[in-house]
């Protein structure tokens, strides 16, 4: 069988591609920057280049897909294409930047993952990289955080209407990835959360990527009714566990995006 992955010239996508190659799965993979098409074909992976920012260059990869005769042969989609840009408060940014981010994170990757799913036969698995801001407010990077809140729904929705697909968000955590150097270059802009990123990056706190790789192969393998709608997390969840396996039999809610506390005024209705 065969995996696609976006942006499999970013860290983690290439960390995937890396393993999966090594364990004889055939890879295909997009990239943006041409300085990285020399390394991805020295490791046999069937290279693309599609900028996400652009409409001509995501229909351009489209149609090169459909003429790959391994395409058909797809089974795993990985999402790993991630721009934090534009840094700032949300009245600080163009609001033109701020739409391009959307339409980097989210928006792109929902045009390819719609015409991937009439190709990919039934028992296919489509990944994508949740962030920060689930549970709380993270300052400064809105549109990165909206497109991640938007990606984890609509695992949810799409697993609800392509029941014989599994479709999951997965939270790596910081790991130390060139991501990190737009929050180190944005300095101020970045607020709080640019001392954060230093002191986790200088201070050997980050997820080790190989902690990244065996999560997703985990999750990869696991029953798709345990797995599929929900937003998993390599920092906090015992991924692999029976005891986690047990949780998620026991509670379809667990890991999806809720509103808390329905509970609080029910007895008054």
């Amino acid at each position: 069988m065969a995996a696609l992955i976006i942006s499999v010239s970013s860290d983690i996508g290439l960390a995937i591609a890396k393993d999966w190659t090594e364990s004889k799965h055939e890879v295909i993979g997009t990239y943006r920057n041409k300085d990285a098409l020399p390394g991805l074909s020295k490791l046999g992976i069937d290279a693309f280049h599609c900028d996400l920012s652009l409409r001509a260059s995501i229909a351009s990869f489209l149609g090169d897909i459909r003429r790959v005769p391994k395409a058909t042969r797809i089974n795993r989609v990985v999402f790993a294409a991630g721009d934090l840009n534009p840094i700032g408060k949300f009245g600080d940014n163009s609001f033109s930047d701020w739409r391009e981010s959307l339409q980097i994170n989210f928006v792109s990757q929902l045009e390819i993952l719609h015409s991937l799913i009439p190709l990919v036969k039934p028992g296919g698995r489509f990944m994508f990289f949740a962030g920060g801001g689930t549970n709380g407010a993270v300052e400064h990077y809105s549109a990165y955080t909206i497109s991640k809140i938007a990606s984890i729904k609509v695992c949810e929705l799409l697993a609800a209407e392509y029941p014989e697909h599994v479709f999951f968000a997965l939270g790596p955590g910081w790991v130390d990835t060139k991501i990190h150097e737009q929050t180190l270059m944005a300095g101020p802009m970045a607020g709080r959360n640019h001392q954060k990123t230093r002191s986790i990056l200088r201070g050997g706190e980050a997820v080790p990527m190989k902690t990244v790789v065996e999560a997703i192969n985990t999750l990869m393998a696991t029953p798709g009714e345990l797995v599929t709608g929900r937003n998993f997390s390599v920092a906090h969840d015992p991924i692999g566990q029976e005891s986690l396996s047990e949780a998620l039999l026991g509670n379809d809610n667990l890991f999806k995006l809720r509103r808390e506390g329905n509970q609080i005024f029910q007895s008054e209705q």
